[in-house]
């Protein structure tokens, strides 16, 4: 049974306080590691037809519109979809934001010189379909970037249990009051209990892109039975069609 509306309705609660981290992250300088990261990756056009898959917001939508580029952006969350319309009309810049399913998009084969996409992948029922769909969009020589974590890892390995305890709560997760809710959901996600961005790689290959390649960019390499085990957090994976 599908889960896609619970997930949306939690979504849902959180995206006040989104939309509050989406204006900070906007003044602060790291968004400029931000575009660094993306333009790094991204078909070097000087303007680019942009999909941002999962907006949230709209932090990766603004910014790359600030740009030059010209962006439409996707959210199946109806309150995050308004606050990533309202985030852009405050930001002065001319931003399509639609409301849609990622698994089931609905736009023409050969559309987009660029997706991006964060911390999305790992909440998808049918994240090989997802991607099918995301290449499908792309313009031949267009680029996927997607920006994940092993975000529930932890749920099935009792390592990445371990180190989420070492860690502690990220700062801002100390606010959020029903974390459970999507950790209960998560339990039944294909991706919480898949190694990645490996999983990613060998999936996205199989769905016939010309390249792939990842950066996994927060890792900590710990000792097991005796062996190097590395913990892989959070990762960039880059396709081109």
């Amino acid at each position: 049974m599908s889960q896609i509306k619970e997930i949306a309705a939690y979504w849902g609660t959180r995206a006040q306080g989104y939309s509050e981290r989406c204006k900070i992250d906007l003044i602060e300088d790291t968004k400029f590691d931000w575009l660094d990261k993306i333009c790094k990756y991204a078909p070097a056009k000087q303007q680019l037809n942009v999909l941002d898959i999962g907006c949230g917001a709209g932090f990766f939508s603004i910014l790359m519109a600030k740009a030059g580029h010209n962006v439409t952006s996707i959210d199946y969350t109806e309150n995050m979809v308004n606050s990533a319309i309202q985030n852009a009309v405050d930001a002065g810049v001319d931003i399509e934001v639609l409301q849609m399913d990622a698994q089931n998009l609905d736009f023409e084969d050969d559309t987009f010189d660029l997706i991006v996409t964060r911390n999305v992948t790992w909440v998808m029922e049918q994240p090989t379909k997802a991607y099918s769909e995301w290449i499908r969009v792309l313009q031949p020589g267009g680029r996927m970037i997607n920006f994940d974590e092993n975000q529930y890892l932890y749920l099935f390995d009792e390592d990445y249990k371990k180190e989420k305890e070492r860690r502690g709560e990220p700062e801002y997760m100390k606010k959020v009051h029903n974390t459970q809710i999507m950790e209960e959901l998560a339990y039944k996600l294909p991706l919480s209990k898949e190694v990645r961005p490996g999983w990613d790689v060998q999936t996205l290959l199989s769905l016939g892109v010309s390249n792939v390649t990842a950066d996994v960019y927060n890792k900590r390499v710990i000792e097991k039975d005796g062996k190097n085990k590395v913990l892989y957090n959070s990762f960039i994976v880059c396709a081109e069609k």
